[in-house]
């Protein structure tokens, strides 16, 4: 039987595979569903191979092309923002199921990329939403 940090690993590399190849969405689903079937991890390490994952995919998307660069400056980078403010709060409602109202504005409202960024790894360590609402910004 493998050890769990082993457990770990192997799921990390067979992630990577599944998506550098060149399967369907669905198909690559499919795949993912299958190796977590397969190779479960505790609580903990499943949270950790979820946030390094989301991480690496955000440093790797980091890369700005010349049109987002035209697009961020003609209104584009709203809908960035909109999309880091919703997964922040749909990590929250995973995580907590219900999410109070004015939490939810606060997020909404945010302009700034890095601090969203930040609220998003902050939404995926802490215990409590009492936790995470100590981490927005008070104005």
């Amino acid at each position: 039987m493998l050890g769990m940090n082993r457990r770990y690993d192997l799921r990390m590399v067979l992630q990577d595979a599944v998506e550098a190849s060149e399967m369907k969405e669905r198909e690559m689903l499919w795949m993912t569903q299958f190796i977590e079937e397969v190779l479960r991890l505790p609580e903990e390490l499943h949270r950790k191979l979820f946030f390094e994952r989301v991480t690496r995919k955000e440093k790797a998307m980091e890369f700005t092309t010349y049109a987002e660069r035209v697009g961020e400056k003609k209104g584009i980078k709203k809908g960035k923002l909109k999309g880091k403010a919703e997964s922040v709060l749909q990590l929250l409602e995973m995580r907590f199921k219900q999410v109070p109202e004015d939490i939810t504005a606060k997020v909404s409202n945010l302009t700034n990329t890095r601090l969203l960024n930040r609220l998003f790894e902050a939404a995926f360590r802490c215990e409590s939403l009492k936790e995470f609402e100590a981490q927005l910004p008070t104005k």
